[in-house]
């Protein structure tokens, strides 16, 4: 039995998120939900709302591919690891305030993420859960 409800894995699709994510499952012992997270960072606030004269239309196709792109890996990923679709969030420009808020809602007892891994166990134990390079600027 776990003595997590709901463990949370923030993934950027690194080396690292594997081992992680098997981290979790093993943490959950079949018994308590494993859920992933990816956050994106939207373009327009990593070019400003400029980026090399692209139009707001051209931008948002950009970034509409990418998100595809993205939800492509995530399924992909959630499959591998034996994580259903409905445990599998996208989210995009995450505020540190909307991620606690969601935390909260998710009912998260323990967030792994293989950003903050230290190089001994490769993974990071966050508890309670305050996710990937992007999601962790949402945290703090």
């Amino acid at each position: 039995m776990s003595i997590y409800k709901h463990i949370l894995v923030a993934t950027d699709f690194g080396d690292e998120c594997e081992k992680v994510a098997k981290k979790a499952i093993s943490l959950a012992n079949g018994d308590a939900k494993v859920s992933l997270i990816h956050v994106l960072e939207p373009l327009d606030s990593i070019y400003g709302g400029e980026a090399y004269g692209a139009t707001a239309i051209q931008l948002q196709q950009i970034q509409d591919e990418i998100n595809k792109n993205t939800e492509g890996h995530l399924k992909a990923f959630g499959e591998k690891m034996g994580v259903p679709e409905d445990n599998q969030h996208l989210m995009s420009a995450i505020t540190p305030r909307k991620f606690v808020i969601l935390r909260k809602k998710m009912h998260v007892t323990l967030l792994l993420s293989a950003a903050m891994a230290d190089t001994a166990s490769g993974y990071s134990w966050v508890q309670p859960p305050t996710p990937s390079s992007t999601a962790l600027n949402a945290m703090y």
